[in-house]
């Protein structure tokens, strides 16, 4: 690890290294990206998955989950069945939206989570008797109603819904599962960001080939006359300092910038440094 690190900072101002890379055997400059790669993808699925920790505690916390167990009335049951739902209560029947909550926010004209009326169907529905509900969600007969991001009424038949029985008791079963597995939320993400990154990393080597033969051409018009396999490995060093930038810009730029900002970095650094590197050889 210190030996890579150590190359890592002096890929980016030592030209010996790059005489040095020139000497060694090509699979050494590909041990080295691979370690790099590896390196930035195991650091961001950390950094990545720290940020997203207090998120994972609000909603997975006994408070949190109890709190909106709370906000389904215990006497409530309500039944799905070959896409027609049945309750077990006087409707309509509406569930108030909670003065203080952190999760649900209250809205200008909206008094209600959802609102239960079977006795409305998708044939005589209307938007003036969803609104005059001043509800989140209206499950009717056969359909659930509700206004997407956009403000758009939409209407969901209940048939593309599976049979089901929702109460209390069923929730707080459903959520005691979903505790069990939410454990493996953390380290399934933080794995997953990784291979990710392991991924985006390898597919670069097919964009520095590209870049490698723009330095190769760059040189040989300089009269440097470099093989293309070298000019590659070059590149594989030179990358470093514009992977580095974008592991800490990448949130603030666009994936069209970051490349840039690699490209530039590495065809300067590797066009600077083989000159350089080609006049520490040594005379034969």
């Amino acid at each position: 690890m210190r030996e890579f690190l150590d190359r890592a900072v002096r890929s980016a101002y030592d030209s010996s290294l790059y005489a040095q890379v020139a000497k060694e055997p090509p699979s050494a400059a590909f041990k080295y990206y691979a370690r790099l790669g590896t390196f930035l993808s195991v650091a961001s699925a950390i950094v990545l998955t720290a940020l997203f920790l207090p998120t994972y505690f609000a909603i997975f916390s006994s408070d949190s989950i109890d709190g909106l167990l709370s906000l389904f009335p215990a006497e409530l049951k309500i039944i799905v069945k070959n896409g027609q739902a049945a309750t077990n209560v006087r409707e309509p029947y509406f569930v108030k939206m909670p003065e203080n909550h952190p999760f649900l926010k209250p809205k200008s004209g909206i008094d209600n989570i959802f609102t239960l009326n079977t006795r409305l169907t998708r044939l005589n529905f209307s938007l003036a008797a969803f609104e005059s509900y001043k509800t989140f969600i209206l499950i009717t007969k056969d359909a659930v109603v509700y206004k997407d991001p956009n403000h758009r009424i939409t209407v969901e038949p209940l048939s593309r819904f599976p049979d089901m029985e929702v109460s209390r008791e069923s929730l707080t079963n459903l959520t005691s599962k979903v505790r069990k597995w939410g454990t493996l939320i953390i380290p399934g993400a933080a794995i997953g960001l990784a291979v990710l990154g392991l991924l985006k990393y390898a597919s670069y080597l097919v964009f520095f080939a590209l870049l490698a033969f723009i330095v190769y051409l760059l040189n040989f018009a300089r009269g440097l006359k470099l093989n293309f396999g070298l000019t590659y490995r070059y590149i594989l060093y030179a990358a470093t300092a514009g992977l580095a930038l974008d592991f800490f810009l990448n949130p603030l730029v666009s994936p069209a910038f970051s490349l840039m900002l690699i490209s530039a970095a590495a065809i300067i650094i590797a066009l600077t440094k083989a000159r350089a590197a080609e006049r520490k050889k040594p005379a034969i």
